[in-house]
């Protein structure tokens, strides 16, 4: 709930004063992925909704859940081990994209693997997240 509050608070005029550096980025990344999975619905509802911006939609409103979750984590190690994460997710996520863009009715599943491990690394997304929060810091 806290990346959309940020997020609207990024839209106000005066709301974006009360915003850190840290929660502009965060509303950034959070707002980036919501725009691309309206714009993907918007598609839909010109191409139909059993193409592939169906995927596209899904691929990207699903992408906020480890997003969130990686920029609740603090700054470190723990962090940087967690956008590692979600940018494998973002990878499987674009090529189940890539395939079902490029699939044709004859030629296979349009990415169906990339999406089914998509979705599970979503699934964990907040456990992974949670473990990375309540991990603490090696002392070296």
């Amino acid at each position: 709930a806290q990346p959309l509050f940020n997020l609207l608070l990024r839209l106000n005029r005066f709301g974006r004063l009360a915003l850190s550096q840290e929660q502009v980025v965060e509303s950034n990344w959070i707002g980036a992925a919501i725009f691309l999975a309206v714009l993907s619905l918007g598609a839909c509802a010109m191409y139909g909704f059993d193409g592939p911006f169906l995927t596209a939609a899904m691929v990207f409103g699903f992408l906020i859940i480890p997003l969130a979750g990686t920029l609740k984590v603090s700054p470190g190690p723990s962090r940087t081990r967690m956008w590692i994460y979600t940018g494998v997710l973002a990878t499987l996520g674009l090529g189940s994209l890539v395939s079902a863009f490029g699939a044709t009715t004859e030629s296979g599943n349009g990415g169906g693997a990339f999406f089914g491990l998509f979705i599970l690394g979503v699934v964990l997304a907040p456990w992974v997240a949670n473990y990375m929060i309540m991990r603490r810091p090696s002392r070296r």
